[in-house]
């Protein structure tokens, strides 16, 4: 959804193609992890405890079942928090113009 929304459908143009091909090469990198009550209680949670909306909540529940080390991208400081508490790495998406940031921005 956040691909659709910064730079839309693949056929839209050639620089659009190319971010979804890329996309669907990293998405093999990509863990995914089944949610289901134990992971819904845990979002809960964490929703109440560091004031995160439902997705973000899911996301950390999900994230918090990992193995560790586990590394969280995000741009939200209430999910740094949240993930600091968990124990989880972060990568500083304003360190550095070649971040995440940098190319959603471009």
């Amino acid at each position: 959804m956040a691909l659709q929304q910064v730079i839309g459908r693949p056929e839209r143009s050639s620089s659009a193609a190319a971010v979804w091909h890329r996309m669907a090469i990293d998405w093999d990198r990509f863990w995914i992890v089944p949610l289901d009550n134990q992971s819904l209680h845990r979002a809960a949670e964490l929703a109440g405890v560091f004031g995160l909306n439902v997705a973000n909540s899911l996301h950390l529940a999900a994230l918090d079942r990992l193995p560790r080390p586990a590394t969280l991208l995000t741009f939200d400081d209430r999910q740094v928090a949240a993930a600091v508490d968990l124990g989880l790495d972060i990568v500083d998406v304003y360190a550095a113009a070649s971040t995440a940031h940098g190319l959603l921005r471009a």
